[in-house]
């Protein structure tokens, strides 16, 4: 991936969130991954949530990655994404790439008085 856009700048703590992945190759030109994967991790290293190695949606230069409730802990966290595709440059040429991001924490506790 040469260009990542949060869809935010920041994620809320349990809330809702996309990452979109646009796929690209050396040259700059889009390319639609022939296979590929995700994994959450804190930046420890830490599994969040059990995602790893979760299948990228097929068929997109750009496919978007959902992260819901208990993907988005408070602080940084890191999403990393392995994948295949083919180009004018080859076949089967790897695409590895990461993003860092915030996830911030309400606050005050709302509840019933």
């Amino acid at each position: 991936m040469r260009s990542k856009t949060l869809a935010q700048p920041a994620f809320v703590a349990g809330s809702t969130g996309a990452v979109i992945a646009h796929c690209r190759d050396a040259l700059g030109n889009s390319v639609i991954p022939t296979s590929g994967s995700w994994t959450l991790m804190s930046v420890g290293g830490d599994i969040i949530n059990g995602k790893k190695d979760v299948p990228l949606p097929p068929g997109t230069s750009k496919p978007i990655i959902v992260l819901s409730g208990d993907d988005l802990v408070g602080g940084k966290q890191l999403l990393y994404v392995e994948a295949t595709y083919n180009s004018t440059l080859g076949s089967d040429l790897p695409l590895i790439d990461w993003i860092a991001f915030d996830v911030i924490t309400f606050p005050y506790e709302i509840g019933a008085s």
